[in-house]
């Protein structure tokens, strides 16, 4: 069998990736070992037979099969930490890395977008993953800052000495734009920023001013017509799509009667809730029939008698400011707020 090609070194300006050696293990005892990157050997307690086996392991998994690359990286000629690339696969790897130091995050990122490239174009990756604890935020912006993508959580999917942790998988693809391309901090901060369900619902009211209310197959409370606003649809056009699904009606949104922001409840995170003046041209005849059992005509001082509380205050504020012509009313739980 040919002998293969010895591990590369990377360098880009002062950083430096280099393969790891035993000689390193004396220099790395304040680094490496006591970071815990090196898990503790179980007879002795200590970290030095543990390096010494994943170094092996290691270079071992290079040598034979080309599954494992792992790299130190230096930094004007000091080691901050190292990295581990894993196969997993025809062409898909995952990527791990610890810092010796706490505030070296951008060397950090600087770092692993070099390896992602040797990866990508020497290695033929397609494919690289990342899998982090998901209270450590310090490697997650590392990733972002490297061009990963974050594509969820994984639930108790990682250890730790606490148990069971959740873990936050992140991503890249050869095919990825540049991380210095126009509009690509954007594409990566738009997966790690925080997300909030919105909700769209419909105030339909008839000549006598009664609101029309849904009875649903699945819930106990009526509610207003409506539904969860689609991914790049505004709640707007959600609301008219709801009309339309439910009811068999093309509604016309005449107003925005009200926004309300809604805590968390029952297992759904926050959600901010769009309340629409809206026309329809008929009665509901056609109803959806997997959700909507019946509707019911209800005058709004009535309408608490079959709709959760907080339904009942948005029904009531929401008629006022359409009544009183004051605009769109901001609440909270569907409660004017204090300020």
């Amino acid at each position: 069998m040919p002998t293969p090609p010895p591990q590369p070194t990377l360098r880009d300006g002062s950083l430096v990736l280099r393969p790891w050696t035993s000689a390193d293990l004396p220099g790395l005892r304040k680094g490496a070992l006591n970071s815990g990157w090196f898990a503790a050997d179980s007879a002795t307690g200590s970290a030095d037979s543990g390096a010494t086996e994943a170094l092996t392991r290691w270079q071992a998994g290079y040598d034979d099969d080309r599954s494992l690359n792992s790299v130190l990286i230096e930094d004007d000629g000091s080691v901050v930490g190292g990295m581990l690339l894993r196969s997993t696969g025809a062409d898909t790897a995952e990527l791990s890395w610890q810092l010796f130091k706490s505030d070296a995050q951008l060397l950090g990122a600087h770092a692993v977008q070099v390896f992602l490239r040797h990866a990508f174009e020497d290695l033929g990756v397609v494919r690289i993953e990342t899998r982090l604890a998901a209270q450590d935020i310090g490697s997650g912006r590392i990733a972002a800052r490297a061009g990963m993508l974050k594509e969820g959580t994984a639930r108790a999917a990682g250890t730790s000495v606490e148990g069971r942790v959740d873990q936050v998988i992140f991503a890249r693809l050869a095919t990825d734009p540049s991380v210095t391309e126009w509009g690509s901090f954007a594409r990566v901060l738009n997966t790690t920023l925080p997300t909030k369900r919105a909700i769209a619902q419909a105030l339909i009211r008839n000549d006598a001013g009664e609101v029309l209310l849904c009875q649903p197959t699945y819930k106990r409370f009526w509610d207003l017509p409506g539904g969860v606003v689609d991914p790049s649809e505004s709640p707007a056009t959600a609301v008219v799509r709801e009309v339309r699904e439910e009811l068999s009606l093309e509604g016309t949104v005449r107003s925005l009667a009200a926004v309300t922001w809604l805590p968390p409840w029952r297992g759904w995170d926050d959600a901010t809730l769009f309340v629409f003046d809206v026309h329809v041209p008929s009665e509901p005849t056609t109803l959806q029939p997997r959700e909507i059992k019946a509707v019911h005509w209800r005058a709004v001082a009535d309408a608490g008698a079959h709709t959760a509380d907080y339904t009942a205050r948005l029904i009531e504020r929401a008629v006022r400011a359409i009544d009183d012509g004051t605009g769109a009313v901001y609440l909270e739980n569907a409660h004017d707020p204090s300020w």
